[in-house]
This record gives structure tokens, sequence and C-alpha cells, in this order.
């Protein structure tokens, strides 16, 4: 085995065991290489920043939530993902919620606890100053949610494209004061914030 494929198979031993500690010893076994050949693969991979933790006669394990985000996928893309769930246990039904809350444990040993002791301190949704909608619009949201009406909805997201959406209002929640409206869509809900709805036209059911 070369030492390129050696280096690649300690870091998956190391992952497989978890929070368990594996020891020089047993990698060396694993490997049929010496001691000595596995303190230097260890200082060779912390050296080239892999998050493990540990020291030649005491073992070795991979340091959780310190390693690279998900393939694919960049620090800001993982952020993003921890606090739409986090938004989403919030105000969704229950076993929705508690799915979000597992995903957040997911992505929190992705990120670590610095990096999710930061974003706890971002508010769940922030608002510019004016984002109240007018309250004829929450009114008929209600109404069409409460008996079930569709409704057609123009909406303006933040990348200020317009455009039409079809479905059943099905959610209503306030942030201080700030309103986001959940949307049953043929492809799924939408979150909508009401103060970027342009038109809302409810339907005979």
């Amino acid at each position: 085995m070369s030492r390129v494929r050696r280096l690649v198979e300690i870091v998956r031993a190391l992952k497989e065991a978890g929070s368990d500690i594996v020891t020089a010893q047993s990698l060396s076994d694993k490997f049929g290489v010496s001691l000595r050949t596995i303190y230097r693969d260890m200082a060779a991979l912390m050296e080239s920043g892999v998050p493990i933790d540990g020291e030649a006669g005491s073992g070795y394990r991979l340091t959780l939530g310190e390693g690279p985000p998900p393939p694919g996928l960049t620090w800001s893309d993982t952020e993003s993902l921890w606090r739409g769930a986090r938004l989403l246990t919030f105000i969704d039904n229950d076993e929705k919620a508690a799915k979000a809350q597992h995903a957040m444990r997911v992505l929190e040993g992705v990120l670590g606890p610095d990096r999710v002791a930061a974003l706890r301190k971002v508010h769940v949704l922030t608002f510019p100053d004016d984002t109240h909608a007018p309250r004829s619009l929450i009114d008929a949201w209600l109404r069409a949610k409460d008996r079930g009406l569709p409704a057609r909805i123009v909406y303006v997201g933040l990348d200020e494209v317009e455009e039409t959406l079809l479905g059943q209002p099905s959610g209503y929640q306030e942030f201080n004061g700030a309103v986001v409206l959940a949307l049953s869509t043929a492809n799924g809900v939408r979150l909508l914030r009401a103060d970027r709805i342009k038109k809302l036209t409810l339907q005979a059911s």
C-alpha cells in the first residue's frame, strides 16, 4: 500500500471510530507498518490540517466539528442550511420540526461549537425596517387558511424577481412584528415574507 493510500485509510479509520480513541499500535497492526511509521503519518496528517487530536502514546481521534464542510458545500452554504433548519423548528408541525432539529444537530457536527455559537446569536429572521404587510392581506391569508381556500399570489423574492404562485395558505408566524407565511404548493411548502407579496387573490374552493 502506498503512503498516500495509507494516509487516506488512517483518516477513514479515525472517522469510523467516531469519538473513540484509536491507538498507534492498532493502526500499526492494521496497516502492517512500524509504530514509528504511524507516528510519522499522524504528524504529517496533523501538519496538513486534518483535525486530529492526540499524541504518541495516548492515541488519536478526529476532532468533531473541525473538518471541512460536506462535499460540494461551502461554509456559507452549511451555515445557511443550519439557519433554515432552525427556522423550521419554530414554524413547522411537530414531526417535521423534530426532523429539522435532527438536521441541525448533524450540521452542528460539521460546523463546530464556535460557528454554532455565533449563529445562535443571530436572530432567526433578519428583516429590513419596513416589513409590515397590509392588515387586509394578513386577514385574507388567515381567512384562506381557516376555510381551505386556494390562493393565487404574485410574489417578489429577495432577488427582486416576480413570480406567480398557486397553492393553499397553510401557515402564519410572526417574528418581532415581521410575518412569515407558509404556502403549500404542488412542489412543496414555500415560506414567504408577507411584506413581499404584491398581490393575493383568493379562489373558490
